[in-house]
Formats: structure tokens, C-alpha cells, sequence
């Protein structure tokens, strides 16, 4: 392990009910470019007012570092927990609740399906 990572700090914050935190939305104009020949479908956005060498730049940097980027659940292999761990503010002690089953309409149903089974592969 690098030294970097020997220092792990607890990161919490509560929210009040009620509470809303501004969003911060992309810029509405921005273009799709593709950054790996190989794999057409594999495109990035960026700021479509990026003009000469930086435009260059930028494209140059996502394309060098295109290995970077999970295209997909199976490029995420994991994080070691010594760098990272999340965990639900519960109450210790406290037991699960079941909740009752809740129906969905038949192409909700088959898309859920389809995404769980996606996920766990």
C-alpha cells in the first residue's frame, strides 16, 4: 500500500428533514466524442465551446487515459475497504423491517429484471 492511502478519515454529514442542497446541472451545450477507435459506441462529452489547442488537449488527455473509464459494471472490480467503506447510519442493535411487496407493471417488471440481472453478472 502507498503511503498515501495510510491515512483514512471518517467522512459524515446529516441532513435535516427538509433540507435541499443546490444542484449543480452541465452545461446544456457539449458534444460527443469518440475516444477509442476499437469501440465505437465509447464516447465522452465535453464542452462544445472549447476552442483550438484546449479542445486539442482535452481530447488528447481522455484519449490517452480511455483504460480509466468503467464502461460497464464488469470495469469496476472493487475497492479495497482499507480506502473506502460505506456504511448505513443505523442504529446498532436494530433489527430489519420487511416491507411488503410492491407490484409492478408487467415492462417495469421484465426492464427491473433485465437491470438485476445485468448487475449481478
Amino acid at each position: 500500500m502507498t503511503r498515501q492511502f495510510e491515512q483514512i478519515d471518517l467522512v459524515s454529514q446529516q441532513v435535516d428533514k427538509g433540507e435541499e442542497k443546490a444542484r449543480i446541472e452541465p452545461d446544456a451545450n457539449t458534444e460527443e466524442i469518440q475516444i477509442d477507435a476499437s469501440n465505437p459506441e465509447r464516447k465522452v462529452k465535453i464542452g462544445a465551446d472549447l476552442q483550438g489547442e484546449l479542445r486539442t488537449e482535452v481530447v488528447q488527455v481522455l484519449t490517452r487515459y480511455k483504460s480509466l473509464f468503467a464502461w460497464s459494471v464488469a470495469d469496476m472490480p472493487g475497492i479495497d475497504r482499507s480506502v473506502i467503506c460505506h456504511r448505513l447510519s443505523v442504529l446498532e442493535g436494530s433489527r430489519p423491517v420487511r416491507q411488503k411487496k410492491r407490484f409492478l407493471a408487467s415492462d417495469r417488471r421484465d426492464f427491473v429484471k433485465k437491470e438485476v440481472k445485468d448487475l449481478l453478472e
